[in-house]
């Protein structure tokens, strides 16, 4: 008995709806692999925002105010410059976070910020830069009406930011910037509630995650991301501490600051 093979244009039409399935998944693909990169900076506004952190470390505010002055120029509608302006007055009150001098401009600093990332999310609510920065400076809000004992404002404005981070990191995991800010407060939100007991039955008390939290600042002190040195002195911070069993590196990441920001 002769087998006739079935012509190759009988084949055909079952195969197309396979086609088109598997040119969805890659073209889906695609458009995840675009959103899990935000745009880069532009060389001359990474470069001043660079110089400003430099600056902030060195101890010199004054010369990272001008650097943030100058990459606000660069970008008038861009949230990274006004939330590292921020960051400067909090260096300023670092030995002594009662004083309120500063208060108004850190106040105005965050909600500029905070607007210019609002701008861009109605635009795309999927902006993952957006909600990096914005993120940020909501979680310095947050830290800075925990400073100042005002624990409700600082868990109700600490789980908005924590929202935007954690959204801005599901959307693009290999993303940096969201990270210290996050990882900062998922830690001490874990803590709050067990050294600070009378706080555990508050409903606005976030439930924290430490584990993550060092996670994430681990991953962005070893990044090259923008938050790179923030999250070594935080991670300092916290193991010194809060950590008695990994003091070996926390001194070794005060070290390394001190040799490369000696003036401080």
């Amino acid at each position: 008995m002769r087998i006739h093979p079935r012509p190759v244009r009988g084949l055909a039409a079952p195969i197309w709806p396979l086609v088109l399935v598997l040119l969805a998944v890659l073209v889906g693909g695609a458009r995840l692999a675009a959103a899990a990169a935000p745009p880069a900076l532009s060389a001359e506004l990474e470069a001043a925002l660079r110089a400003g952190i430099d600056a902030n470390f060195a101890g010199d505010f004054d010369s990272a105010a001008r650097h943030f002055g100058a990459a606000r120029q660069l970008a008038p509608d861009h949230p990274a410059p006004a939330f590292f302006a921020v960051t400067t007055l909090f260096w300023r009150i670092e030995l002594d976070s009662t004083e309120t001098r500063h208060d108004d401009a850190i106040r105005a600093g965050i909600e500029r910020a905070v607007e210019l990332a609002e701008r861009r999310l109605e635009a795309d609510p999927d902006d993952a830069e957006a909600l990096a920065w914005g993120g940020q400076a909501l979680s310095y809000t947050s830290r800075r009406e925990a400073q100042l004992g005002r624990y409700y404002s600082a868990g109700s404005t600490g789980e908005r930011a924590r929202k935007w981070l954690d959204r801005s990191l599901a959307l693009a995991p290999g993303y940096p910037e969201p990270k210290p800010a996050l990882g900062a407060y998922l830690y001490f939100s874990d803590l709050a509630p067990r050294a600070l007991k009378w706080l555990s039955f508050l409903w606005f008390v976030p439930k924290g995650d430490a584990k993550r939290g060092l996670d994430l600042l681990e991953e962005a002190a070893t990044s090259d991301g923008l938050g790179q040195l923030g999250s070594r002195y935080a991670l300092a911070k916290i193991l010194t501490r809060f950590e008695p069993a990994r003091r070996d590196e926390a001194v070794r990441l005060i070290q390394g600051l001190h040799e490369r920001f000696p003036s401080n």
